[in-house]
């Protein structure tokens, strides 16, 4: 309803009330909102096979039917793998029509004549392990004819009185014409040249003592010895020469230092230590061949004795192999490969 002013002719004011027209018709009513989309299932979609994807035939938000084209991977890793499976299969097969036909005759008799090669070869370690002995024996004896003039040399050196009647000096041991024909007063080179003496003499007694048991062990066998007794010697012995080289070297460090300390000193070098010191370089060299001689002979024959026991074993090995081979393959072999070719089919 409304209320407004009327004008009249005669020009004074009135009221008058005003009514719209009423009709029939639609009521609309619109709404507002905002937010997101969501699906309400979702599918992840996974490739049978690994592979870089080469093409894509759909677009983002694009609509997609069953059976339709979404896109493409490079086909090369697949058909290599089909290839190797192809192959696997070829393979498997073949092995298992060989092991249906059974030992090929041309297997057999490689087979044999390998058991042959490998009992001759054992014979041969055998008869080399026979002369290792023969050698350890002849390499002893070898020894023995020259380390007792070496072990007489090592005595005379530290324990003759040639140095004192050369010099004519007051007549005492080597050993100790060497430590009183130094300065009195030198008190320092005195301790150290005693410190020197009193090494090589305990490694002369040393030495000394498995010579001559190494020696005595020696005279009481023969070639008709038994091998344990021979390689006993043997070991006695590279410990008899190894100890007779320490101390021929111990007696050259006690002799180089009185040179050392008479020349720092101004004082003359006897002629005899000179002579000495050329001896005992010749039998150092002459003592370190022997013990090499003896190593290599305990050398060889631990490999011999090595090789035979892999030999050996090896043998057996091919004996078990070749009997298998002769036989054919067994019934769980066959299965077996049965059932590995039917799982790659």
């Amino acid at each position: 309803m409304f209320e407004g002013l009327g004008i009249s002719l005669n020009t004074t004011p009135f009221s008058c009330l005003l009514r719209p027209l009423i009709k029939r018709g639609n009521l609309v009513v619109s709404l507002s909102a905002s937010g997101q989309v969501a699906a309400q299932n979702q599918v992840e979609i996974k490739a049978k096979e690994p592979g870089e994807v080469t093409f894509v035939a759909v677009k983002a938000n694009q609509g997609v039917k069953k059976g339709a084209l979404l896109f493409q991977i490079d086909p090369t890793v697949t058909q290599k793998n089909l290839q190797s499976a192809q192959i696997g299969l070829e393979t498997t097969q073949l092995e298992l029509v060989d092991l249906l036909a059974g030992p090929d005759e041309l297997d057999v008799l490689k087979a044999q004549n390998s058991l042959t090669q490998q009992e001759q070869n054992i014979q041969k370690t055998k008869d080399s392990i026979e002369k290792s002995y023969e050698d350890i024996f002849n390499e002893v004896s070898d020894v023995f004819l020259n380390l007792p003039s070496v072990m007489t040399d090592f005595r005379d050196t530290l324990y003759s009185e040639e140095i004192a009647k050369k010099e004519k000096l007051t007549t005492s041991e080597n050993i100790t014409t060497l430590y009183n024909s130094l300065l009195y007063s030198d008190y320092v080179s005195k301790d150290h040249l005693e410190a020197f003496s009193l090494k090589t003499e305990s490694s002369y007694a040393l030495s000394k003592a498995k010579y001559d048991l190494a020696f005595a062990n020696y005279k009481s066998m023969s070639r008709a010895s038994s091998k344990q007794e021979k390689e006993d010697l043997l070991a006695l012995n590279i410990g008899a020469v190894r100890l007779i080289s320490d101390g021929l070297k111990d007696t050259a460090n006690l002799f180089d230092y009185w040179v050392d300390q008479r020349t720092a000193k101004g004082l003359s070098v006897f002629s005899t230590v000179s002579t000495y010191q050329d001896s005992l370089k010749a039998d150092i060299s002459q003592v370190n061949s022997f013990l090499s001689s003896l190593l290599s002979a305990q050398n060889s024959l631990q490999s011999n004795k090595d090789q035979l026991i892999n030999q050996e074993s090896s043998l057996e090995e091919a004996q078990i192999s070749f009997e298998r081979l002769k036989e054919g393959a067994t019934d769980l072999e066959i299965r077996t490969k049965k059932l590995a070719l039917t799982q790659k089919q």
